[in-house]
C-alpha cells in the first residue's frame, strides 16, 4: 500500500515537472495549469505517503518496545537478584521511552540485596520522614506503597546521577522495603 503512493507521488512529481518545463518552454498556459493540478496531486499523495510510514514507523517502533515482565524489569536496573528474596509489588516500565519520563520500581528485599543494590552507583543518603515522602508521590504506580506501616517513621532517601537520568530510591528503615525510579532526561 505505501509503494503504491509512493509511486503515485513520483509519477504526479514528474508530471509537475514536465508540464511545468513545457508550459514555460512553449508559453502554453493550459500545460502550467496542467502543472498546478499536478503540483497538488504530488502534495496530496506526499501527505499520505508520508502518515503511512510515520503510522507504520510507530507500530514497529511499539512492538520492539513490547511490555517487560516484572524480573526483566529489575535484571535491566540491578542485573539479577544475588539471592532468592526480591518480590516486585508493582512497577511502571515505559514500553516507549521519552523525554522526562520515569522508570519506577516498588520491592520488597533483604538487607544483603539491599546493599548490592545500593553498591552499583554513588548516592547522596539522607534521612526523610516518610509521611513526607508519601506526600510526594505522584507515580504511575507503588502509590500506596511507601506508607509508615511498610517504612518506618523515616525513610532512607538515595540520590544519584549518572549521564542523563537521576535516580532515586526511598528504603525502609530495616532496608527490607524499596521504592526506586529513573528520571529519564
Amino acid at each position: 500500500m505505501i509503494g503504491m503512493w509512493i509511486a503515485i507521488t513520483c509519477s504526479a512529481g514528474l508530471i509537475f515537472v514536465l508540464t511545468i518545463i513545457l508550459g514555460i518552454v512553449r508559453q502554453k498556459v493550459w500545460l502550467v495549469m496542467v502543472a498546478v493540478v499536478a503540483l497538488f496531486a504530488t502534495t496530496v499523495a506526499g501527505y499520505i505517503t508520508f502518515a503511512q510510514i510515520t503510522a507504520t514507523v510507530v507500530k514497529t517502533v511499539t512492538k520492539t518496545g513490547a511490555e517487560r515482565t516484572a524480573e526483566e524489569v529489575f535484571a535491566a536496573e540491578f542485573d539479577r537478584p544475588q539471592t532468592p528474596c526480591i518480590q516486585v509489588v508493582d512497577y511502571y516500565d515505559p514500553s516507549v521511552s521519552v523525554l522526562n519520563d520515569k522508570l519506577s520500581i516498588c520491592f520488597s528485599s533483604c538487607p544483603a540485596e539491599t546493599r548490592r543494590i545500593l553498591g552499583r552507583r554513588r548516592y547522596d543518603v539522607a534521612q526523610r520522614i516518610t509521611t513526607d515522602v508519601m506526600a510526594a508521590m505522584t507515580e504511575r504506580c507503588c502509590r500506596n506503597f511507601v506508607t509508615p506501616e511498610r517504612f518506618g517513621s523515616t525513610v532512607l532517601e538515595c540520590l544519584a546521577s549518572e549521564g542523563k537520568d537521576a535516580y532515586t530510591m526511598y528504603i525502609s528503615a530495616d532496608s527490607t522495603r524499596v521504592y526506586y525510579t529513573r528520571q529519564m532526561k
